[in-house]
């Protein structure tokens, strides 16, 4: 169902991108992200979802994790967290990072979910629109899957 994605999944990520966020990363940071050695790209078998995580020492962080809109709702998001969560431990971080926009509600309830607090509030951290992230976090030692 989830897979390391490839340089020919690029067009399907990119277009998950444009469709699930108001402001989308360019393409040549997504294909930065696919030649990065610290960082891992997954793809849903389907092409409907994404998630990138990078790491650093002995910690990982949730950079990206898209599902296209028709699709959401159907536990691809999860899976995908899941997915990367063990990638991450399997590669030794203790913990794992990530900002949301705090007014993303169904995202907000996703990493609550699998487990994350909030540890801090980035204000304006989104560019687009000035909104405020959240900053949450959690550690590995138990993976949800």
């Amino acid at each position: 169902m989830i897979r390391a994605a490839t340089a020919a999944d690029l067009e399907a990520i990119v277009a998950i991108a444009r469709r699930a966020f108001v402001d989308p990363w360019s393409e040549a940071a997504f294909a930065s992200e696919l030649g990065n050695a610290d960082a891992s790209v997954v793809v849903t078998e389907d092409l409907s979802g994404f998630a990138i995580v990078r790491f650093l020492a002995d910690e990982a962080e949730l950079i990206d994790l898209a599902v296209l809109p028709e699709r959401q709702g159907r536990g691809l998001g999860h899976a995908l967290l899941a997915h990367v969560l063990a990638l991450a431990a399997a590669r030794g971080a203790s913990s794992m990072y990530l900002e949301v926009r705090a007014t993303n509600a169904p995202a907000v309830a996703l990493y609550h979910r699998a487990g994350f607090a909030q540890v801090g509030l980035r204000r304006g951290y989104y560019a687009h629109d000035g909104a405020d992230a959240l900053l949450m976090a959690r550690t590995l030692g138990h993976v949800v899957g």
